[in-house]
């Protein structure tokens, strides 16, 4: 179940939130903890979070914008979230990792509430993709 919120789901990126919705409940059904006694939640709690998003007139707007920006790079490393230096941009809690050609991958909390887990450099066109991203 690897991808973005949409492929989380099943949808197209067009979908209207009566098809999220169906796609959502669907799903639920069969990675939701207590139907599935092997699953550990991690299937259910990206489902959750995909629906939260794409079901949301604030986040889906959000989340698109930040989807087009990073179809745009390419994906050069795969981090985990603790292998992150821990920083603060505008007064809030984020996590840095130096690029190879200088600059900084930088993720927010704002970031990890959307689900984004394919951060950009902030000076080249590569892009990390965070493995533990969904909280």
């Amino acid at each position: 179940m690897a991808g973005n919120h949409y492929e989380v789901l099943g949808v197209a990126m067009d979908a209207d939130d009566a098809t999220v919705k169906k796609a959502f409940r669907s799903l639920s059904l069969k990675y939701h903890p207590d139907r599935t006694k092997s699953n550990d939640g991690t299937a259910f709690q990206r489902l959750r979070t995909a629906y939260e998003v794409l079901s949301s007139a604030e986040l889906r707007p959000e989340y698109d914008a930040a989807l087009f920006q990073v179809q745009q790079r390419i994906v050069s490393d795969e981090v985990f979230l603790n292998e992150m230096e821990e920083t603060t941009v505008n007064n809030a809690k984020a996590w840095n990792s130096s690029c190879r050609c200088g600059g900084s991958y930088i993720v927010t909390n704002a970031d990890l509430r959307l689900g984004v887990n394919i951060i950009g450099c902030d000076t080249c066109s590569l892009a990390i993709e965070l493995l533990d991203a969904v909280n």
